[in-house]
């Protein structure tokens, strides 16, 4: 009667919104982080090739690292419930392959359309420059290696901090 019987119960929600308040905190960290290696990664990158000096960002820097970011999200949810850390980078490498796979489809329509301007207008033809996605998987690997090499140590400094290991159903 003297007491307040809900306190317990505004506590335990409290408690609730703060661990998800957290976690999102937690996985918009490891993205803009991710986001952000890519990002250094691919100025640098385009800046000491030849080929890609002239090209505009929006082939290149923007889309990478939009794409990472988008993939980041879905990726720390994956990361931050695998014990292992043999199993953590092969989330991260399979995260790596989608984002290829991701930038040699946006490459294709990109490549398609003519121009960013035109790039939702697909062309009839949009779709014979498809054999941009094996060109990206490959090119990727090749350019990519460092900056994966890079993010995984990254992530491996950070993991406490951005991936703290948590139990399924905790």
């Amino acid at each position: 009667m003297f007491g307040d019987e809900g306190a317990p119960m505004r506590r335990a929600r409290i408690l609730h919104v703060l661990r998800a308040l957290t976690h999102l905190a937690r996985t918009l960290a490891f993205a803009a982080v991710n986001a952000g290696a890519v990002f250094a990664f691919s100025v640098v990158v385009c800046d000491a090739l030849p080929p890609l000096r002239s090209e505009p960002p929006a082939l290149v820097i923007l889309p990478m690292t939009l794409i990472v970011a988008v993939v980041a999200v879905p990726l720390h949810q994956v990361v931050s419930v695998l014990k292992r850390s043999l199993a953590r980078a092969a989330a991260l490498y399979l995260a790596f392959l989608g984002t290829l796979l991701l930038y040699g489809i946006y490459l294709s329509l990109y490549q398609g359309s003519g121009s960013p301007e035109q790039f939702a207008l697909l062309h009839p033809d949009a779709w014979s420059y498809v054999s941009l996605v094996p060109a990206a998987l490959v090119f990727g690997h090749v350019l990519g290696a460092p900056a994966l090499l890079g993010v995984g140590l990254l992530n491996k400094l950070l993991s406490p901090a951005l991936t703290p290991r948590v139990e399924v159903g905790a």
